[in-house]
């Protein structure tokens, strides 16, 4: 019978060392915030996405003049986030992020059933009788159709000349399975009713996103239909319709109405017009050169914890992303460490207390996908705090206490602290000899320590911890407090 009940205390003993030695884990996402470190997230064009996953930040950068307007479709309510146009939705639309050119989401539309509406309120290019500068239009379009008569904008507008009232019209329809950019009394020669057409010449493809660009330059009124940075149709607005001719005036009136696919069906991504011409467009989703984050200082709790494993969630290719880490157990010191590469098994097996991980994310060749870091699990051993020494007992003297104890057991204790003070569990002694509290000594196996110097017949208490390094300090848990008396004749 009592062999069974030491063997049952040795395996409870067993299984709750195992208890107190098993691995932790922390979750580290792109959104976790961690309110010790000095340091938060650091993000180089990357982004978070929902739920913290981190990728390549999508954003076209092509854009060489002042945006007039521009229609990224990235939140709700759709803005135009140069704030110079009114925007109002009608009917059914809906922003969505399975399909995207550029930035997290792109705006699906089904004609006939919705359209975006949109007043200028501050624009310099289609403000009221402006003098039409050089300036740019352009969007990307993934249609699911591409049927005849379809509608991807369609502006009008209305200008005196003279005693002579013209309605103005800009449009871009698909007619014949071409995409076609029709302006309308927008250039006058003189008098004369003007109506000037561009043309694409390659179909358009259901299903495959392109990109379309209207420029006009003003100096010598050349306008342009490029499509994927390629020059489908050019037309000189001139009365010769050469480089050298006299020039039509370009002239905007009053907006009657500005419709953003009335009758398209499909997606469309970064919707804008800004001054100046440019040609060609930014095509790939991605930057070539890739994007990095570095995360925030993570506290595995004590020194010289052991970090096993950090263990990356990526979705995609994982050869295009390479995570490296750097340990110490100085926060101030870790800041200066170089970065080491983490294996492809995430196993590190190696000791500190202070952890940062650096992601370094990269497209495919193309640039159009990218990879997405979900989460990373880190697995440690957070390094236990020595426990205190037993069996304590005081013996006072004149003017001193001498105290006993059994020592730790542990095997990195490096020695013990003596605290002590007048006033249970505040332990600010400054009268021993020794020291004032607390009293620091080496050594693992000493098993006694004499306070000298004390004043007779006062009352002092007194508890000692064990610490389990020499370099920085590591103090364990309090003992059980003890108390005495130091007397010249002791009773």
């Amino acid at each position: 019978m009592i062999k069974r009940q030491v063997a049952f205390l040795l395996l409870c003993f067993f299984c709750f060392s195992l208890l107190l030695a098993q691995d932790k884990t922390f979750i580290l996402t792109g959104d976790t915030v961690i309110p010790s470190s000095p340091l938060v997230w650091s993000f180089n064009n990357v982004q978070v996405m929902e739920q913290g996953a981190i990728q390549l930040q999508s954003k076209d950068s092509s854009t060489v003049g002042a945006a007039d307007l521009l229609l990224d479709f990235e939140q709700e309510p759709i803005l135009d986030t140069s704030k110079k146009w009114k925007i109002q939705k009608e009917g059914a639309m809906q922003l969505v992020s399975q399909e995207k050119k550029f930035g997290n989401r792109s705006l699906y539309i089904k004609a006939p059933n919705g359209k975006i509406s949109l007043m200028p309120t501050a624009s310099t290019i289609f403000a009221p009788n402006t003098v039409i500068p050089s300036f740019t239009l352009d969007f990307w379009m993934k249609p699911q159709l591409a049927a005849n008569g379809e509608i991807i904008f369609l502006w009008k507008g209305s200008r005196q000349n003279g005693k002579n009232w013209y309605t103005q019209q800009i449009s871009c329809i698909i007619l014949q399975n071409r995409l076609r950019v029709n302006f309308i009394n927008v250039f006058f020669n003189d008098t004369k009713e003007q109506l000037i057409t561009l043309s694409a010449l390659t179909p358009v493809v259901p299903d495959v996103w392109a990109h379309y660009c209207v420029t006009y330059n003003a100096a010598i009124g050349l306008l342009q239909l490029i499509k994927d940075d390629k020059p489908e149709a050019v037309v000189y607005v001139t009365a010769t319709g050469k480089e050298n001719g006299k020039l039509f005036a370009g002239l905007m009136g009053t907006t009657i109405s500005f419709d953003l696919a009335p009758n398209y069906t499909g997606f469309l991504d970064n919707f804008r017009v800004t001054e100046g011409e440019t040609e060609s467009a930014q095509s790939k989703s991605y930057s070539l050169d890739g994007g990095s984050a570095v995360s925030p200082l993570i506290d595995l709790g004590a020194k010289d914890s052991i970090l096993r494993k950090v263990l990356p969630h990526i979705v995609g290719d994982t050869r295009l992303v390479v995570i490296s880490y750097r340990l110490s157990n100085s926060s101030v010191s870790l800041q200066d460490s170089d970065w080491k590469v983490l294996k492809s098994n995430g196993v590190i097996a190696e000791k500190g207390r202070y952890l940062q991980l650096k992601y370094d994310l990269f497209p495919d060749s193309s640039g159009t996908t990218s990879p997405i870091i979900k989460q990373v699990i880190i697995e440690y051993e957070q390094n236990q705090l020595p426990l205190p020494p037993k069996n304590i007992t005081v013996v006072p003297g004149n003017e001193k206490i001498t105290l006993y104890w059994t020592p730790s057991h542990e095997p990195d204790v490096k020695g013990y602290v003596i605290y002590y003070g007048k006033e249970p569990g505040k332990y600010f002694g400054n009268d021993a000899r020794e020291g004032k509290s607390p009293i620091i000594i080496y050594g693992a196996q000493i098993t006694s320590f004499t306070l000298t110097g004390l004043q007779n017949g006062s009352l002092y208490f007194i508890c000692i911890a064990a610490f389990d390094d020499e370099s920085a300090i590591q103090i364990g848990e309090f003992s059980q407090e003890v108390n005495a008396r130091p007397m010249r004749v002791v009773q």
